[in-house]
């Protein structure tokens, strides 16, 4: 044991000058980033951390005209529609790239978070597949559905037709995005998984896409809401510019291949103003709105619970206010992340703040020196340039912040000239402002505390709600709450489960709730997100005989398997596969429809009550079928879809459709169309008899919805159908 000692003593104290070494190294960094005028607060710390590549959106004056001089300074380069420029710049270019005329903005890309039977009838997605009182069933067949995520099992039989061949079209593996590494899309599908096999991800991947468009694989029921979707599966960092690439490459692929696409991201971040106009979600939404037959699905958050959110509204020039903060365990390098924001946008300056330590035991406050101002805090204040609203972002980038050290001065409440134990100290943040102006303040959630903020000795100290606690604020995608429709369940090993926590029909108590300050109410609508069963990864110590584990099938001799999962992450893919099925139905439904089609036909029921929208159900609970029916009745290029007494009576028999005439008809004409009024097919018909049949086979016909049309001398009569 004495050995073992003097060894650890000795390896301490040969590393202590290479530890100097590095926090010294460091430092240096750290005041080199700050001479770099353009960088946010996000890519300084990149900087400092020498991370091998700076993943970076850049704005710039005119992207095109400095593209050629980027370059060679970039690992990496794509500029989008909106003139945004999404960039890798090699670590030891930073300065130039800094320096370039034209550049105004370098901001450091984000890491997200991955937020993760009975759900088909409980949407009442079942109908849908069944056609029940339509034409035709509905399966999401001819659009695309691509999932940005990690963990996937891409030999899966969930992703598998009904002949046993893949219908994942291509797979891009971007897991070495952030050290430099560039790759493509390829078409020639793995076998087996991602490079995300730990505990953490736990097939986070795999779960989501069977959720949204899982197949029916031999006896499991537990398939997804659009089980004949095409799938795109892109295994991703989720770095907010990787993800901004990624959005560009698949919609247009979509596009080049004629099919309507739905981009499910169950990931989110806490950060900027929750109004949707940022560089990031204004990007989003730019790409959902160049193109007919394009969706993106959120998801909202699970942090509900922390209560990471306060606000106060200034009631004189001198009123003063103070908020105390927890010490998360972790949180992607920061050791507390602060985002504070006015509610008005006016361009103008209208509160104060100044950060400070507090000791919980001693209920003590000190004020920051200098020093450690420098070398712990990562800052960035002003006036937005996309909202017009001051802000306040603060990073701590170093537990040492908290420790006691002599030349910190103490003051207020409880102070004494010796420090208290460093364990007990926090951060603050004394904040004063002109009077009748409203502050937002956040703190980044951490799953090692339940709430962010602390109660402080008296009323002057903030407390936490629960309020505008979404990850995704986006104006133009769906972002997706949940509640709970499962909590008994029976594992594999036949252990029966009940969870109570989540009674049936309720909002999901973590669920991630508005209010936003995008001009779109946010959420927009909840979803099942608790115990749903998909399909799953064998990931690092996945287990057959866990809890969760709940089914398997074996297919070429190898076995696979679902589980049980939680989360807005499983929420979100359940509308993702919804709306998957309206665009089989009407493929250019624009983005604003889709919305109204939500707004229009979601469930309420005396758990998300009877008003239009609120802030824990958005409006309301996803409903597939209703919002089909809205899709098919949606006005298409021709005529509009109505039903009366008529001359024809439609029939479907497989692939052909059989034309009744009920009545004799001395010219007829019957035509098939594409949803914006193209002509496909005419065949014009002459002195047809009473009880004639005709039978139309529309296997030459692309997939997707047509209108079939049938003309007489007193009469049209349309269908749309899906083919």
């Amino acid at each position: 044991m004495m050995r073992n000692l003097i060894a650890i003593l000795v390896v301490f104290l040969t590393t202590m000058p290479l530890m100097a070494q590095d926090n010294n190294t460091k430092s240096l960094r750290r005041e080199k980033a700050r001479t770099m005028s353009k960088l946010d607060a996000r890519a300084r710390q990149q900087f400092t951390n020498n991370d091998k590549v700076i993943s970076a959106i850049i704005d710039a004056e005119d992207g095109d005209s400095i593209l050629d001089r980027l370059q060679e300074h970039c690992v990496s380069l794509k500029k989008l529609p909106n003139g945004k420029i999404l960039a890798r710049i090699k670590t030891d270019s930073l300065e130039k790239v800094n320096n370039i005329k034209g550049v105004k903005k370098i901001r450091g890309s984000r890491k997200m978070k991955l937020r993760m039977d009975s759900v088909r009838s409980d949407v009442n997605a079942n109908e849908a597949h069944e056609g029940y009182n339509l034409d035709s069933p509905f399966t999401g067949k001819g659009v695309i559905i691509a999932d940005i995520d990690e963990g996937f099992q891409y030999d899966h039989p969930a992703f598998l037709d009904s002949a046993g061949n893949s219908r994942i079209l291509w797979t891009w593996d971007r897991s070495g995005y952030n050290d430099g590494i560039v790759t493509y899309p390829t078409t020639e599908i793995p076998s087996g998984t991602d490079s995300y096999t730990s505990y953490e991800v736990s097939g986070h991947g795999t779960h989501v896409t069977g959720i949204a468009a899982g197949s029916k694989t031999g006896s499991s029921k537990y398939y997804g809401i659009a089980p004949e979707a095409d799938i795109v599966m892109v295994s991703s960092p989720l770095d907010n510019s990787e993800i901004l690439e990624d959005v560009d490459y698949i919609f247009h692929y979509a596009d080049s291949v004629g099919k309507p696409c739905i981009i499910n991201m169950s990931f989110g971040e806490y950060t900027r103003g929750r109004d949707g106009k940022d560089d990031y979600f204004l990007s989003i939404d730019d790409a959902i709105l160049e193109n007919k037959g394009r969706m993106v699905t959120m998801a909202a958050g699970n942090e509900a619970d922390y209560v990471f959110h306060t606000a106060h509204t200034f009631t004189s020039n001198e009123d003063t206010v103070r908020a105390l903060f927890s010490r998360p365990s972790s949180n992607y390098g920061y050791i507390n992340e602060i985002d504070m924001w006015c509610r008005t946008a006016d361009g103008a300056k209208h509160f104060y703040y100044e950060p400070f330590i507090y000791n919980t035991k001693s209920q003590s406050t000190k004020e920051l020196s200098s020093d450690k101002k420098e070398r712990y805090l990562e800052e960035d204040d002003g006036i937005d340039e996309y909202n017009s609203r001051q802000y306040y972002y603060l990073a701590v980038t170093d537990d040492d912040i908290f420790s006691s050290s002599s030349d910190d001065r103490h003051s207020g409440p409880g102070s004494s000239s010796t420090s208290s134990s460093s364990r007990n100290n926090v951060l603050g943040i004394k904040l004063w402002g002109d009077l009748g102006y409203t502050i937002d303040i956040w703190g980044t959630p951490d799953y090692s505390e339940d709430e962010i903020f602390i109660e402080g000795p008296d009323d002057t100290y903030l407390s936490g709600d629960a309020d505008y606690t979404l990850c995704n604020n986006s104006n133009e995608a769906l972002v997706v709450t949940a509640h709970n429709t499962k909590n008994k369940w029976k594992s594999l090993s036949g252990e029966s489960y009940t969870d109570n926590n989540f009674p049936i029909g309720e909002h999901t108590y973590w669920a991630g709730m508005g209010p936003s300050f995008a001009e779109n109410p946010k959420p927009d609508v909840s979803a099942p997100g608790c115990y749903v069963v998909a399909a799953i990864q064998n990931y690092d110590n996945f287990s057959e005989y866990a809890s969760t584990t709940v089914d398997k099938v074996t297919y070429n001799g190898k076995k696979y398997y679902y589980e049980a999962m939680s989360g807005t992450s499983m929420a979100s893919p359940v509308v993702c596969g919804a709306v998957a099925i309206w665009l089989q139905a009407n493929p250019d439904l624009t983005a604003a429809q889709i919305r109204y089609i939500v707004a229009n036909t979601s469930t309420h029921d005396d758990f998300t009550g009877y008003d239009t929208w609120n802030k824990t159900f958005g409006y309301g609970k996803i409903n597939v079928y209703e919002g089909l029916k809205a899709a098919l009745n949606i006005e298409t290029g021709i005529v509009n879809v109505y039903d009366t007494e008529k001359p024809v009576t439609f029939s479907k028999d497989g692939s052909n459709w059989k034309i009744l005439f009920n009545s004799s008809q001395n010219e007829a004409t019957i035509a098939v169309y594409t949803i914006n009024g193209t002509m496909i097919q005419s065949i014009d018909m002459n002195d047809v008899k009473k009880g004639y049949e005709y039978n139309l086979n529309l296997d030459s016909f692309p997939h997707g919805t047509v209108i079939l049309s049938v003309k007489t001398r007193g009469d049209v009569i349309t269908r749309k159908i899906t083919i």
